[in-house]
């Protein structure tokens, strides 16, 4: 039976993890690397919530192994995903383009489907797993904030530490998007450690994740099929890079509509200017409201 995410929904990290791994071993799908890759995600947030965590050799073995899993993960979610998104896009009379771009997909999903079938089977490896695992099963589940930060919970000092990007980051680009992204996502992990009282914020992270994300995916796919097509003119082509660009604009209308509500949420108060939009040579720039 597929485990999903709600049924990790109240594990601890470790257990997270543990679970998530033996359903990547059990089928090595897009759906069970996708929550192998959530899961760990959050490990790595949890983990920095212990300060003063020492791990072994073994441990550390262990970790530097499921850091690789992660990345063959990522690799086969996407290309799984990418397979899915061409045989949705309809195009008229362009059946040799959609044919090159799903020969090089499936070719790439066979190739990374099999780098995490062999690292799942490097039983050297594996050892250092489970006791692992069960070292950190022992620390306790919720801790305080690191210390620079006492007297909040997790909500508050993810706030903070989303609140200080925001001002200190460069505007908005599609080159840098998508370290936003990433970067909302480790504050969003955070909040989570607050359990229910941090849900709205939460959502409002993981909806402009989504935003960004769907984007990202529909980018890797244009500069692949970039790639292949590039030696003659497709409908194809012209199609996935207007979805793109469409992907694109819903991702920077995302950031302005919610990073101002997350600005309020961490200040206490709703006084704050809208997130300010730009062309700039032809693509959009989102500005972080200037007050403090």
């Amino acid at each position: 039976m597929a485990v999903t995410k709600k049924d990790t929904r109240n594990l601890s990290a470790p257990e997270r993890v543990s679970l998530a791994l033996s359903q990547l071993r059990s089928k090595s799908n897009a759906g069970s690397a996708h929550l192998f890759r959530t899961s760990y995600r959050r490990l790595q947030t949890w983990l920095g919530t212990h300060e003063h965590l020492s791990l072994d050799k073994r441990q550390r073995r262990a970790i530097k192994y499921l850091e690789e899993v992660l990345r063959a993960c990522g690799k086969l979610r996407d290309t799984e995903l990418h397979i899915k998104m061409l045989k949705k896009l309809e195009v008229d009379d362009d059946g040799n383009a959609r044919s090159t771009i799903e020969q090089v997909l499936r070719k790439r999903r066979g190739k990374r489907k099999g780098a995490v079938t062999d690292l799942l089977q490097t039983k050297a490896k594996l050892d250092d797993v489970g006791p692992t695992i069960n070292v950190l099963k022992a620390l306790p589940n919720h801790r305080k904030p690191p210390a620079a930060v006492e007297q909040q919970g997790f909500l508050e000092t993810a706030l903070q530490k989303y609140t200080r990007y925001v001002h200190d980051r460069p505007p908005l680009t599609a080159e840098n998007l998508h370290e936003y992204r990433l970067a909302c996502k480790e504050f969003r992990y955070q909040a989570e450690l607050d359990g229910e009282r941090a849900q709205s914020i939460v959502k409002l992270f993981k909806n402009m994740q989504d935003a960004i994300g769907e984007w990202h995916d529909w980018q890797l796919l244009l500069e692949l099929s970039k790639k292949e097509l590039a030696k003659r003119p497709s409908k194809l082509l012209t199609k996935i890079a207007e979805t793109t660009a469409g992907k694109l604009a819903q991702a920077f209308q995302g950031v302005e509509e919610i990073e101002p509500q997350l600005l309020a949420a961490s200040s206490g108060t709703l006084d704050r200017k809208p997130v300010r939009s730009a062309r700039n040579g032809g693509r959009r720039v989102s500005h972080a409201a200037q007050t403090a």
